[in-house]
């Protein structure tokens, strides 16, 4: 157990780490062409690369922040307008354009962290940009409900990603791109819920949901 949360946490970094390397190396050469460049339009391009990529790095962190990380501590709750103002800001980096207005003032951490994380999976399903649509029902006794939908050209989900988010796939065989959706699955499953894939013309949904 031990060598696999360490293992888990390894691909979670080179996750984090790959996620950001585009918009942090983008401050970079920013920095750079405003080191070496007097000419006045090409400063004014540079400090527009570098306000973009900062927002774009800002937003990704504050994302992983509560997709993966322990925002406030254990246990407890997190504020839904919150999350929804992250996944809304990180969403802007993509090509991809949600759709989540939270009804609850708040839910569960770990129900938020499943419901943003399902939203990075429906995004991978749709590389071509689209739409992803979501909703979270929290319940009463533990019971709740998601639905995530991804739409767009050429949406479709691969077989690694489907034995990842079920825990199928054998463990060695997790890499960066698959430990995102096989943490997903194991959210899901350490909450009681049960996680389904429904492929359609143009569409992924993804539903979660644990009766009483």
């Amino acid at each position: 157990m031990a060598d696999l949360a360490h293992d888990l946490a390894a691909l979670m970094c080179s996750k984090l780490c790959h996620d950001l390397i585009s918009p942090i190396g983008a401050l970079g050469n920013g920095l750079e062409v405003l080191a070496d460049e007097s000419d006045g339009p090409l400063r004014q391009d540079a400090l527009d690369l570098i306000g973009a990529s900062a927002k774009a790095a800002a937003a990704k962190l504050q994302f992983a922040r509560l997709a993966f990380g322990m925002a406030g501590g254990t246990g407890g709750t997190l504020d839904l307008g919150q999350a929804a103002r992250a996944a809304t800001d990180y969403f802007d980096t993509t090509k991809a354009h949600l759709d989540w207005d939270p009804k609850q003032s708040s839910a569960p951490k770990d129900l938020v962290r499943l419901c943003l994380n399902l939203m990075l999976v429906a995004l991978d399903c749709i590389p071509r940009g689209g739409r992803v649509s979501a909703t979270l029902e929290p319940g009463a006794d533990d019971r709740f409900a998601f639905t995530v939908q991804a739409a767009g050209q050429g949406a479709r989900i691969t077989e690694p990603t489907r034995a990842a988010m079920a825990g199928t796939m054998a463990l060695e065989e997790l890499d960066a791109r698959l430990v995102q959706p096989y943490f997903t699955g194991h959210l899901a499953r350490i909450l009681g819920g049960e996680l389904s894939v429904e492929p359609g013309e143009g569409e992924i949904t993804l539903k979660v949901a644990r009766a009483a």
